[in-house]
């Protein structure tokens, strides 16, 4: 598949969730023949997936979706460091390769309740009726908000106090 979306030599490659299922060895392998293609070829890589340390060695810049929403985007390190968007932060927080301080064997963190249908998405933030920091407000869409380079839609940021 790889070698036949290169034959046309594109601009843009958009890898969706190339490494999944795959074992250890063969992930690696499609990592670095990808980053190695980005590389030579100046080719661009829209690299989608749920795999955090495949992202992690394929990415500088990461976007997280939750039901279609973006939620928050910027540079990879300082998401790792300082998510403002509840979900991302479950989302990092569920990777116990992210998370130095998680003693072997504990519970990985998980957001209550679950993923909603795509015929009954919630109003507004789409997080909402799982997040932990809902209130009201979070029935209308957040606009999305900047800090420097690092862009999130949330009415109540990881970090700040909710009024």
């Amino acid at each position: 598949m790889i070698a036949m979306a290169l034959a046309s030599e594109p601009k843009l490659i958009i890898a969706d969730d190339p490494t999944k299922g795959m074992e250890v060895t063969s992930k690696t392998q499609i990592l670095k023949l990808l980053s190695r293609v980005n590389q030579v070829k100046s080719m661009s890589i829209l690299f989608v997936s749920h795999d955090l340390l495949a992202i992690s060695s394929m990415a500088s810049y990461m976007t997280v979706l939750y039901c279609g929403q973006t939620v928050e985007s910027g540079d990879l390190k300082q998401l790792r460091k300082r998510a403002f968007h509840p979900y991302t932060q479950a989302l990092l927080d569920s990777a116990p390769s992210f998370r130095k301080d998680l003693p072997p064997k504990s519970p990985l963190s998980s957001l209550d309740g679950t993923i909603p249908t795509l015929h009954h998405l919630p109003i507004g933030c789409r997080l909402g009726p799982r997040c932990p920091r809902a209130r009201r407000e979070c029935v209308a869409t957040p606009q999305i908000r900047r800090v420097h380079t690092h862009f999130y839609s949330c009415h109540f940021p990881l970090h700040w106090d909710a009024k």
